[in-house]
């Protein structure tokens, strides 16, 4: 964990070190630059049946939510909370990935019959339907 966090404090400083020149406070070269990193292991976890149920079933319905569309559209977690009822364009769900900046669409259903993810998308639709307030 110290070795991740230290690549991170590099990294930070490089950054701030960049603005400082940007902004003119300096012309030096970044001593940042060219000082190794430490190696890190990437993170594999996958939530088995066990761990996915623990968690669903403590969680609050906005937190379901997110897990199932995460779950349906095999997005980012950044990506399922930018989600909004504006991406849905007829029958597809359209998705822009915040970190590749890539579009698609996700069909929700095929033949006039409404898909798993037609389905709960409708579903959010109508809890917040009756959730929302007019003065």
């Amino acid at each position: 964990m110290a070795k991740t966090r230290a690549n991170r404090e590099i990294a930070l400083l490089y950054y701030v070190f960049n603005m400082a020149r940007e902004w003119g406070f300096t012309d030096r070269e970044n001593p940042c630059a060219g000082v190794r990193k430490n190696k890190e292991k990437i993170r594999d976890y996958y939530a088995n049946d066990m761990a996915w149920a623990a968690v669903y079933e403590q969680a609050p319905q906005e937190l379901r939510d997110a897990m199932d569309l995460a779950y349906l559209t095999g997005q980012r977690p950044a990506d399922v909370i930018a989600m909004t009822s504006g991406d849905i364009e007829g029958d597809y769900l359209t998705v822009q990935q915040g970190k590749t900046s890539k579009h698609f669409r996700i069909q929700m259903q095929a033949d006039g019959v409404k898909n798993s993810l037609g389905l709960l998308i409708e579903e959010i639709i109508e809890r917040n339907k009756k959730q929302s307030s007019t003065p």
